[in-house]
């Protein structure tokens, strides 16, 4: 069975964002804007993927990913808000 073309594009985009993750903390703002990078690929993704399950799992995936971004970037913008009462 050969792989649909929209689908080897999203896998091939997949890998390539994976392969640019940055090192060092998880804490950066270039990792966040990685885990981005990495949300968007993913969604395009869920929408070629040809079993459901799949598909759940990609979207639920990209929305981690956003959610892992947001609170980094939160945390960078305000690096005492866990001090704060």
């Amino acid at each position: 069975m050969a792989i649909p073309a929209e689908l080897k594009s999203a896998l091939n985009d997949m890998r390539a964002v994976r392969a640019r993750r940055p090192q060092g903390p998880s804490t950066t703002r270039q990792y966040a804007e990685w885990r981005i990078a990495m949300a968007v690929a993913l969604e395009s993704l869920s929408a070629v993927l040809p079993l459901p399950a799949d598909r759940q799992r990609a979207t639920e995936e990209a929305a981690a990913a956003r959610a892992e971004a947001s609170s980094i970037i939160q945390g960078i913008k305000s690096p005492h808000a866990d001090q704060e009462q």
